[in-house]
């Protein structure tokens, strides 16, 4: 009965779940306010169904598609939908995909995105067709928004059916179903299988249809120089389908933005702003500029990650039909982190055993922070060596704080102390969780160090008694293995502290600083200065000999 009311109340599993394990034992309490011992194990009950919601699948998330038509109805009343989604609530792409998500997001934003519906993977299409009334003066567009399309991984671009110009509800039942069927096409199948995708179904997406007076394509970054500053658009008159359906070839301008763009300004291009054009024909000048600003802004937004934008100009508005990651530009890697954390150059031999500690235990601080929200991030390919020197993956931090829900400056401010502007509280309520689980192990990061420096010591001893040059082969091999089970911890002890230390400034305002002299890196750098010191005397001499004028 509990349950019932709960679940009717809040028509929303997870609250009415969670509403349920509350009440219980609240109810519990009283009933009978001097039985201690019920009300202890209600609450051990409530606790242990807590942590098998946590744990276990929730067969609500499997598709009705499946089930008896009679059944459908009682499926999504407890499922909890309320009422039919829309691009003006907050969308998970695991539930209705990238593409509708992303535009939820965007919308949410303050961009200009037209109005839509979405219908999840399996749902009975009855509720938004009663909702949706179009007609030939307010046509709507039927798209595909699959689960894994328009990832950073794979774009899934031209594989399934986008319907345009739907006029009536049996159209669009039909357009629903076409679309819904496209997900099972033999090359869109082969695609997923191609690249590893999950098979997760098609969610449909229906918008207000834009009547475009010029439309295209913007890349906020040169796919094909892979460099520079430019925004390469292909735009003509008319819709931008003709260009994504490659129907016709369109104008090809380039746009150079130089200066950064503040995160937080607006989306529309500035009045004082002038942007220098390649490129001539039909589209106005003015409307490829405002199209490239607006490309380069989303691009900050999501935290410089290159995007491939659909736009549409209707002669009053501009709208934002689609953004995604370029694909073909991902991972973009980056020295500006590295170049203070990993300076000089490091050879192979020293990378093969620094980057997957230090890649691991970068990892196991975000996942702590981000939780479930981490699946699907490969933490291995965090930084990687070019030319002996170590590279940041700004794409997979981009990803990260995304997930986390923070500014587009983020990483900017990471990288060169850019202002950095409050998250919304939302994303920081979402974060609370993981960010005290990384303070539990803040605050045990002494007691675990006093713990294994026992275990360094002895390790220390025992190199000290066992020179180099009276191991065997196999012995060499076993001492790497042991060196190597000692790295992770220390490596975890060297990223924690300097986490700890600004962590412990940002509450108390100190400006106490970490004193880094007795580190490996600037102990060995400091032997090298000491070296040259003491090699420059016999350097002038050989150069007074040989009668070099520089010395």
């Amino acid at each position: 009965m509990i349950s019932f009311v709960s679940f009717t109340i809040w028509r929303d599993r997870q609250r009415g779940k969670y509403a349920v394990l509350i009440l219980i034992p609240l109810i519990t309490a009283l009933r009978h306010p001097t039985e201690g011992d019920r009300i202890a194990a209600t609450v051990i009950l409530s606790l242990l169904l807590a942590w098998i919601y946590q744990n276990m699948p929730d067969d609500l998330d499997l598709s009705t598609s499946t089930s008896q038509a009679s059944s459908q109805r009682m499926f999504r009343f407890f499922r909890g939908d309320r009422s039919l989604l829309s691009l003006d609530q907050p969308l998970s792409p695991e539930k209705v995909g990238s593409k509708a998500a992303t535009l939820a997001r965007l919308r949410s934003w303050g961009y200009p995105v037209p109005p839509g519906w979405v219908l999840p993977p399996g749902d009975d299409p009855a509720l938004l067709l009663d909702r949706v009334q179009p007609n030939a003066t307010a046509p709507v567009v039927v798209r595909s928004s699959a689960i894994g399309e328009d990832a950073i991984g794979a774009s899934a671009a031209g594989q399934y059916e986008s319907i345009l110009n739907v006029t009536s509800s049996a159209m669009l039942e039909q357009a629903i179903l076409r679309v819904q069927a496209s997900y099972n096409q033999p090359n869109a199948v082969q695609y997923r299988q191609d690249r590893a995708s999950e098979f997760g179904g098609m969610a449909v997406l229906v918008q207000q249809q834009v009547q475009g007076v010029f439309s295209g394509v913007a890349f906020s970054r040169d796919p094909i120089a892979r460099e520079g500053a430019a925004v390469a658009i292909e735009a003509l008159p008319g819709t931008a389908q003709q260009i994504v359906s490659g129907q016709v070839t369109p104008e090809q301008y380039r746009v150079e933005i130089m200066e950064a763009i503040a995160p937080d300004a607006g989306w529309t291009l500035p009045d004082e702003t002038e942007l220098a054009i390649e490129g001539s024909g039909d589209v106005p000048p003015q409307i490829i500029r405002q199209v490239a600003y607006l490309a380069r802004h989303l691009e900050i937004r999501f935290h410089g990650i290159p995007q491939d934008i659909e736009w549409s100009y209707d002669g009053q508005q501009f709208w934002l039909l689609q953004s995604r990651p370029i694909t073909t530009l991902i991972p973009i890697w980056t020295r500006k982190i590295a170049a203070e954390v990993i300076p000089g150059r490091l050879p192979p031999l020293t990378w093969s055993i620094n980057r997957p500690l230090t890649c691991g235990v970068w990892g196991e601080v975000f996942s702590i922070v981000l939780g479930d929200r981490s699946i699907g991030l490969d933490f291995e390919e965090t930084a990687t060596l070019h030319h002996s020197a170590a590279y940041f993956n700004a794409t997979l931090l981009g990803e990260i704080f995304l997930r986390m829900g923070l500014p587009p400056e983020s990483l900017e401010f990471l990288t060169r102390g850019a202002k950095f502007s409050k998250p919304p509280i939302a994303s920081t309520l979402r974060n609370i969780p993981g960010l005290l689980r990384l303070w539990q192990r803040e605050r045990r990061l002494i007691q675990d160090f006093q713990r294994d420096r026992s275990s360094f010591n002895a390790a220390f001893a025992r190199l000290d008694a066992e020179p180099v040059e009276t191991l065997t082969a196999n012995q060499l091999i076993e001492r790497i293995d042991r060196l190597l089970e000692h790295l992770r911890p220390a490596t975890y002890y060297s990223i924690l502290a300097p986490l700890s230390l600004a962590f412990r400034q940002a509450i108390s305002k100190s400006k106490a600083d970490l004193n880094s002299s007795q580190t490996p890196e600037v102990a060995s750098l400091r032997s090298l200065e000491a070296l040259a010191d003491r090699s420059r005397p016999c350097c002038r001499l050989i150069c007074r000999s040989i009668g070099c004028a520089t010395c």
